[in-house]
């Protein structure tokens, strides 16, 4: 194995001691100097520009704009969607249902006079303006109260 010597003589011939010294008593004394500038130092205030002073309330505000919207659109989505499904559910359920009856029931139904008949109440601007719309259409009222 090699020794340093034969390395390199150069650094063999060097001092071993540190260049470096510290003044005496100086760790004795350093932290009554430090206490001394820190109550000395009056604290600098920062000279912030209008963006600095509001950039963090608009981070937070694009995040609360954030989540408000996310939440309504899924709130929406998911509304809207179920909306539908009821709704193909009622449809499926009529459609059901109006199959099950029979065609003849319901001729029976419509014949019997006990039948609820829904009356429709008229004033008198509808009146005229179907005995207007009648009346050019070139009907006959003979023959519309015989169809009745």
């Amino acid at each position: 194995m090699e020794t340093r010597n034969d390395i390199s003589p150069l650094l063999d011939k060097l001092k071993k001691s540190s260049p470096y010294s510290v003044p005496d008593k100086y760790f004795e004394n350093l932290s009554g100097r430090v206490l001394d500038r820190v109550r000395n130092e009056k604290p600098q205030r920062k000279n912030l520009t209008l963006l600095q002073t509001i950039k963090p309330y608009l981070s937070v505000a694009a995040g609360l704009a954030f989540v408000l919207v996310t939440g309504y659109s899924v709130i929406h989505f998911y509304s809207s969607h179920s909306k539908v499904l009821a709704s193909n559910k009622s449809n499926e359920y009529l459609e059901r249902e109006l199959s099950s009856i029979d065609e003849n029931t319901i001729v029976d139904f419509i014949a019997k006079d006990d039948a609820p008949i829904e009356t429709v109440a008229v004033d008198d601007k509808s009146t005229t303006a179907i005995i207007d719309y009648l009346s050019e259409s070139n009907l006959n009222v003979d023959d519309i109260s015989t169809e009745l």
